[in-house]
């Protein structure tokens, strides 16, 4: 078409989706968020700290988790009313991708100790691996990666009322889950005695379960110094292995914040 003085022009909006723009106002280092990641166990507290990774510009995510979303799970979990009855991993990975569109987010629908080959090559090649099951048995099985080179593992849970916040991050090549109970099983016990004092609501529940006594801020919190320790290991402020324990402060009463314990 010939353009003139007088040719009427037909503007269309547009948007910069470059992926500097979209994250400008809030995003990690780029050398993490160029990384692999994987995250095991995307119930309510893995499922915010994805929702955390994502929205910090981590790109290459795969959530492996064999659950199926339930109602009870909503008081905490960043999934809705339209995931209910949908395997976590897949619904939480379509609603990430959605949250970013430079974002590649994989889904796992199953145990982590029965996956395929194909997906176990895939968590063996992340740079970063992320436990968020508080599963010994989960543990157990990531003895197998320490011979799978560099990268680092983290794991995460936290205690009775989220009152703590257990972390442990190791290189994978020197990965052995009896570094972390050396470590975790000491504060194990005296959760043990808080909930014999304290009491569950129901025998035999644990984070996982809807009647777990904390609330979506105190799993937010928490994984927002999760986002806080990963950053300081990537960026080498944390010399590794390293168990952290972090804790919510109280003082007369009143919320005074997150502190790492000496």
């Amino acid at each position: 078409m010939l353009l003139t003085n007088t040719t009427p022009l037909n503007w269309i909006d547009s948007e910069n989706w470059n992926d500097e723009q979209l994250t400008s106002r809030g995003r990690l280092p780029a050398s993490s968020v160029t990384k692999k990641y994987a995250l095991i166990g995307v119930g309510a507290l893995g499922s915010a700290v994805s929702e955390i990774l994502v929205r910090s510009g981590v790109r290459n995510l795969t959530l492996v988790d064999s659950d199926i979303l339930a109602t009870g799970n909503l008081v905490r979990h960043t999934l809705t009313m339209l995931d209910i009855d949908k395997k976590k991993a897949r619904a939480l990975a379509n609603h990430l991708n959605l949250v970013n569109p430079n974002a590649k987010i994989q889904a796992i629908s199953s145990y982590f100790s029965q996956l395929e080959d194909e997906e176990l090559r895939s968590i063996r090649e992340s740079d970063v691996i992320i436990d968020c099951t508080a599963s010994s048995e989960v543990l157990e099985t990531l003895n197998t990666f320490a011979k799978d080179g560099d990268g680092i593992i983290f794991s995460f849970s936290i205690g009775f009322r989220s009152t703590r916040l257990y972390c442990f991050a190791v290189q994978k090549n020197k990965y052995d889950d009896s570094m972390f109970h050396e470590n975790f099983d000491p504060w194990q016990e005296e959760e043990s005695k808080e909930i014999s004092s304290g009491g569950f609501p129901r025998e035999g529940i644990g984070c996982w379960h809807p009647v777990f006594p904390a609330r979506s801020d105190d799993i937010w919190i928490m994984a927002s110094t999760i986002m806080k320790y990963i950053e300081d290991v990537s960026t080498g402020v944390v010399r590794l292995p390293d168990f952290a324990v972090f804790t919510q402060e109280r003082q007369k009463g009143l919320f005074t914040g997150i502190r790492r314990l000496p």
